[in-house]
């Protein structure tokens, strides 16, 4: 029993070192010294030589060198991509999809500020095949590890199964036995055990909780219906989501059924491994 209990924490111990290697989020904005627009996004590293060039950028971007990044967007709001310079960290309504590296030089075509983007996604894309590199913008600061809570979940519910199995180990060890000590000695395992099973499952239905992200409805007029599974929908505000914007969404492609650019819907949006998903539909008048 103690044994199940000793691999299971170094499992949880194991899962929070391994974190450390999670992706990291940076914030790229204006230099200090040349702030223009004011504004900032959101980048993700992974690839541990390109953490130890943006930490560098950070400390001493002329001595880093190559402080140019660039990288290729896509329309919608992921709920990472943020303006954490402007008040409330609003969200800006495009997203990174791939990053291409760290320049020292860029063609001109790429160049502009996060604010320009906003103004003109849709454009930005078209212009540029969806790539940027702001000439006047790097790393500036270490935002944190992006948030995996899948892995925190699948402990919680590994330890279930260690607390079952434990339990089902000592009532085995208890059949047959008589004495008045032996049976008093049992239940007082059964009842250890049980309350290990009942903390493992609140711990469990508290991540499933928090895992299950933000979610929130609202209305808008379709602009854009691609049965690969993606919407575009201009909308108002989604209470505790976002701002009102243009933003293009996953959606399951049976929602997308008799749905056409022009209409007007309400509809529902939840946080899906980083990304928000439509996962209800429906006319409006």
């Amino acid at each position: 029993m103690r044994s199940l209990w000793i691999a299971w924490f170094a499992a949880l111990a194991a899962a929070c070192s391994a974190a450390e290697a999670a992706p990291i989020a940076f914030l790229v904005a204006e230099r200090p010294e040349a702030v223009v627009h004011g504004d900032s996004y959101v980048l993700v590293l992974e690839a541990e030589p390109d953490l130890e060039h943006a930490r560098a950028l950070i400390q001493d971007p002329g001595a880093a060198g190559a402080p140019i990044v660039t990288a290729r967007i896509a329309a919608g709001a992921d709920g990472l991509n943020r303006d954490h310079r402007a008040p409330g960290a609003p969200p800006w309504s495009w997203h990174l999809t791939q990053f291409d590296g760290f320049a020292d030089l860029t063609i001109e075509l790429c160049d502009g500020w996060p604010a320009f983007v906003e103004a003109d996604v849709a454009g930005w894309i078209a212009n540029t095949e969806g790539q940027i590199c702001f000439w006047q913008y790097t790393v500036v600061e270490e935002l944190g590890p992006v948030p995996e809570p899948g892995r925190a979940l699948l402990l919680a519910v590994g330890g279930v199964s260690f607390a079952l199995f434990a339990l089902a180990k000592r009532r085995t060890r208890c059949r047959g036995s008589f004495r008045m000590e032996d049976r008093m000695a049992a239940r007082r395992r059964t009842r250890t055990g049980t309350l290990a099973i009942a903390t493992a499952l609140v711990l469990v239905l508290a991540l499933a909780a928090c895992a299950e992200g933000e979610s929130g409805r609202g209305e808008g007029v379709v602009l854009n219906v691609h049965g690969d599974g993606r919407i575009v929908i201009e909308h108002g505000d989604l209470p505790g989501v976002m701002k009102a914007m243009t933003t293009e969404f996953e959606i399951p492609p049976e929602l997308l059924e008799g749905v056409e650019s022009g209409d007007r819907v309400g509809f529902r949006v939840e946080a899906v491994g980083g990304r928000y998903r439509v996962t209800e539909l429906s006319e409006r008048p």
